[in-house]
């Protein structure tokens, strides 16, 4: 049963039954690595490492190590961090290679983390991915901070709130010399256009469709809306480094196999302005507004007449951030870990993310 929840993504749902598997069978790896998963998708860090570290002791698995290594390094301690990484690399010329991919990945998160330390979502979305995070809830309302920062959060977004993260797209391009210069912006979608539109008045390119750009081999920027623009075009963008590919919103508690070099904001569920979305009347009672009927075009003309109120500060702020960490950002790279599978040799088995 806790194993069927797990599947699902009912990751809390999951916690009773699963705690009850490793009071019945203490010793089985099986029992302790599937309760530590979901702890730790429940963020319960400590407690999750406790149950991988009993798991490790009875089953020298590389899944283990890599998210007990994960867990330290959210947890400040990156000595006990820095061991378990290497102890995952040992495993790893033990499996004749196998698991490349995840020790380059948790070598380069632990580089990060010792260089520059985290403190914000930002901070923790750069050492995790080495991409960008452009805004964040508490940066839109200074005086009243979002703990969440995208989880569980839906969001209707304002126009404003769209300009900010175009501009602060369009500072670091222009000004961070780790980008290259673009040719064209692409949409991914429908519900994209107009950002693409808005994007490419900034930036002054064209406005190109993706299906014909994507294979051209030209230095390109492709913007989707949210996570169901992502997964649709992420096997054509996967292999593509002369593209940078960015999202205006992205939920990271839903299971995806790519992250975007860069995005706007963390939310569950996101619905931009000019999208049919559930909104509240006067008196608080819910009703669905309709789609903006304009063109993409009219549109991206709503968003550029808020260009001159973004606030300068924030993108000087931006601006300098980046250029701290300009070494070690990875644009153009597709990173598919830590979402990558692992094959568990336990008796449970199964994938993980």
């Amino acid at each position: 049963m806790g194993y069927d929840l797990v599947q699902e993504g009912l990751f809390g749902p999951a916690l009773g039954p699963l705690c009850r598997c490793v009071e019945l069978a203490p010793e089985a790896p099986a029992a302790n690595y599937e309760f530590a998963y979901v702890l730790m998708k429940e963020f319960y860090h400590e407690e999750a490492l406790q149950f991988f570290a009993k798991a490790f002791e009875l089953e020298q698995a590389p899944s283990i190590a890599f998210y007990m290594a994960q867990l330290l390094m959210f947890l400040g301690r990156l000595q006990e961090a820095e061991a378990v990484v290497h102890k995952f690399a040992e495993l790893v010329n033990e499996a004749s290679g196998e698991g490349r991919l995840q020790l380059v990945y948790l070598s380069q998160m632990l580089q990060r983390l010792q260089t520059y330390g985290a403190d914000t979502i930002r901070d923790w979305h750069f050492v995790q991915y080495g991409n960008i995070l452009l805004r964040l809830f508490e940066e839109d309302h200074p005086n009243e901070p979002n703990d969440s920062e995208g989880r569980y959060t839906f969001v209707n977004f304002d126009y404003q709130q769209v300009a900010n993260v175009l501009v602060g797209l369009q500072t670091l391009i222009e000004q961070i010399s780790v980008f290259p210069k673009y040719q064209y912006v692409a949409a991914a979608g429908a519900g994209s256009e107009p950002l693409a539109h808005a994007l490419a008045a900034l930036l002054r390119l064209p406005v190109r469709s993706f299906a014909e750009m994507v294979k051209s081999g030209k230095n390109g920027i492709v913007i989707a809306s949210f996570n169901d623009e992502v997964v649709e075009i992420a096997a054509d963008v996967w292999e593509r480094k002369e593209l940078l590919f960015c999202s205006f919103a992205f939920s990271w508690t839903v299971e995806i196999n790519i992250v975007p070099d860069a995005i706007g904001y963390l939310a569950q569920s996101a619905r931009l302005p000019w999208q049919e979305r559930a909104e509240f009347d006067a008196n608080g009672q819910p009703f669905r507004a309709e789609s903006d009927p304009r063109s993409a075009e009219q549109i991206a003309g709503e968003i550029l007449r808020l260009v001159p109120t973004v606030d300068q500060v924030w993108l000087h702020r931006l601006k300098q951030y980046c250029q701290k960490r300009t070494e070690h950002l990875m644009i153009g790279e597709r990173m598919e870990v830590p979402r990558k599978k692992f094959f568990v040799h336990t008796a449970l088995g199964g994938t993980r993310y």
